[in-house]
């Protein structure tokens, strides 16, 4: 190994203490410092050898974490994309219909008090899960449903 390709693992270690990565983001990041293609290919062999990186693992703690986070899908793909993984690992890891509607009637009803002291609350509130990767389509429904549901009694009110 020489001395160039030392250095680039070294910072690719360097970026993965912080955080999981996807082999493009390595890659980008390594161009970035002006390392040449053989001690990327290096750095990309290492990696793979001591499983450091893994897309396919990386998908899917990225989509368990975003969906803890309530983010939908629309947001988890565009945020995927950016880190340059997409394709079939990106599909198979993608919460399922059941797990995105848990997810979208968590936030309304976490959300829902809120926005309910508000003007024009209702609207504001499918901006706010639009902007969280819902779609429209799917909010209306779970907004139509839960806003007009009454939350848990309290004992001092």
């Amino acid at each position: 190994m020489t001395n160039e390709e030392r250095k680039a693992v070294n910072y690719a270690l360097l970026l993965l203490r912080y955080r999981a990565r996807s082999e493009q983001e390595i890659i980008g990041r390594l161009k970035k410092k002006h390392y040449s293609p053989s001690a990327i290919n290096t750095t990309l062999e290492y990696l793979r050898e001591y499983r450091l990186i893994d897309d396919r693992e990386f998908v899917n703690s990225f989509v368990r974490n975003s969906i803890g986070k309530g983010w939908g899908p629309k947001k988890i793909l565009l945020a995927l994309r950016k880190f340059g993984v997409s394709g079939s690992y990106v599909r198979d890891a993608m919460p399922d219909p059941q797990t995105e509607t848990k997810v979208l009637r968590e936030l309304i009803k976490k959300k829902k008090p809120y926005y309910r002291k508000r003007p024009q609350g209702y609207e504001k509130m499918a901006r706010f899960l639009y902007s969280r990767g819902f779609s429209y389509s799917r909010i209306r429904a779970e907004l139509n449903t839960l806003w007009h549901q009454e939350g848990p009694k309290r004992e001092h009110e």
